[in-house]
């Protein structure tokens, strides 16, 4: 009897729920050990009752599992859950387009004020309707992390604070806000619970092939990283690019060169995310030899794993053998056709060191007209903070603005991530 066949074959359920809850909620999902000792996938529904109850509720027992935790984290997530009691309003004279009567039609919006109410705001309209977000949060240096979400006062009351000290110890500027002290023992603490509730709130956002990068430098990237791993799924890790940032650090006091910063990249659903690199230069492909099979260029013929013989070139005598730790990317029987389909070409006259047959790689052959995007890309100096600071001077004149982003940075994000004509944030 074919049991496949009738249908008698029962389907994991429990597994299908899994798969279900970790498209909705992916940080619920959590790695534990099982009886024997195995690393198994299951549901945390700690965080699940979290996501789903409107009240902060602490966890019932003690379990050893993998998990990032830090003081007041529970209370921040369940501050991302309340709704809003503010509104948007329409500058309209300051608006670049007009309100008519089909509203504004300038294709994009330009929001002032605090970023997580914002968010709030626009969860309903964008949810699942983003195909990129880029963020650039405070690096948390200990200087420029200006930590002012106290839910207990309003943004006007933060203002009118008098004294050195706040109610928890935090040092207070004189425009009323919080700088984030190294010397702080919440340090971490303070910008996890700052970082973690935005990052939520944009999760909701992103489309099913949505990705989301963020700029960070090496102060909280091992955080950030775990973090994201909560929110989006460890799964859904795109990748890490590196950004120059400057020539040479100026106070280098260990003889240690920091030049760069981090781009953290996750997606929705990593199985839906396409990146599209450069287009590819058609231009090296020629047929010198006037091929049949048209334009072509010299490839490695060498790869890790393969198979290892040597290759005489008939003409010159001169045999060929992997390089080292390599083998050819072609068995025997697969090199001698590719030498009667002309793919394979002996060279008439051999140099010390050159190898001696042509392995083409044929345009035809092409899978892709675009490039990989390279995780290397960003460390031309063209893309350092004083092109930055140069081009916003050039837009926006003496505008206080810290911490600008080189245009073709962004640019190459956005055309990377989306191929255009799609909603951004």
């Amino acid at each position: 009897m074919d049991n496949n066949k009738l249908g008698m074959i029962s389907k994991d359920i429990v597994g299908e729920n899994i798969s279900k809850l970790r498209k909705i909620f992916p940080n619920v999902i959590s790695e534990g050990v099982d009886d024997n000792g195995e690393v198994s996938i299951g549901v945390d529904f700690d965080k699940l009752r979290i996501e789903l109850s409107k009240e902060v509720s602490l966890i019932e027992g003690e379990q050893e599992r993998y998990e990032m935790n830090w003081p007041r984290k529970r209370e921040h997530i369940r501050e991302a859950q309340k709704p809003s009691t503010n509104s948007l309003q329409p500058d309209i004279d300051g608006s670049v387009s007009k309100i008519g009567e089909g509203g504004f039609d300038s294709g994009n919006l330009y929001i002032e004020g605090d970023n997580m109410e914002v968010l709030k705001l626009m969860r309903d309209t964008y949810r699942g309707k983003i195909k990129m977000i880029y963020i650039d949060p405070p690096y948390n240096t200990g200087k420029d992390f200006i930590y002012k979400d106290n839910r207990r006062m309003s943004v006007g009351e933060y203002e009118e604070i008098s004294g050195e000290i706040d109610e928890e110890g935090n040092r207070v500027e004189e425009d009323g806000m919080v700088v984030n002290s190294r010397s702080n023992p919440r340090f971490h603490t303070d910008w996890l619970n700052f970082i973690y509730p935005r990052l939520w709130l944009s999760r909701d956002m992103l489309a099913e092939d949505g990705v989301i990068f963020v700029s960070i430098d090496d102060n909280e990237v091992h955080n950030l990283r775990k973090v994201c791993d909560e929110i989006f799924g460890a799964g859904n890790f795109v990748g890490e690019m590196i950004r120059k940032t400057k020539s040479t650090t100026n106070d280098a006091k260990t003889g240690f060169n920091l030049q760069h910063e981090n781009l953290i990249i996750y997606a929705t659903d990593i199985n839906k995310v396409q990146f599209v690199g450069e287009l590819k230069d058609f231009e090296k492909y020629k047929n010198h030899d006037n091929d049949p099979a048209g334009a072509w260029v010299s490839d490695n013929p060498s790869t890790r794993t393969g198979s290892y013989f040597e290759i005489k070139n008939p003409i010159t005598g001169t045999v060929d053998l992997p390089p080292l730790n390599c083998h050819w990317r072609f068995s025997e029987k697969t090199f001698k056709e590719h030498v009667s389909s002309g793919k394979i070409k002996f060279k008439e006259h051999v140099r010390d060191g050159e190898r001696g047959f042509v392995f083409k790689r044929y345009l035809s052959e092409l899978r892709s007209n675009n490039n990989l995007v390279n995780s290397l890309l960003f460390t031309d100096n063209q893309y350092m903070n004083q092109v930055a600071t140069k081009e916003k001077n050039e837009l926006m004149g003496s505008l206080d603005f810290a911490y600008p982003k080189p245009l073709q940075y962004i640019k190459k994000i956005v055309q990377y991530s989306t191929g255009g004509g799609a909603t951004l944030f």
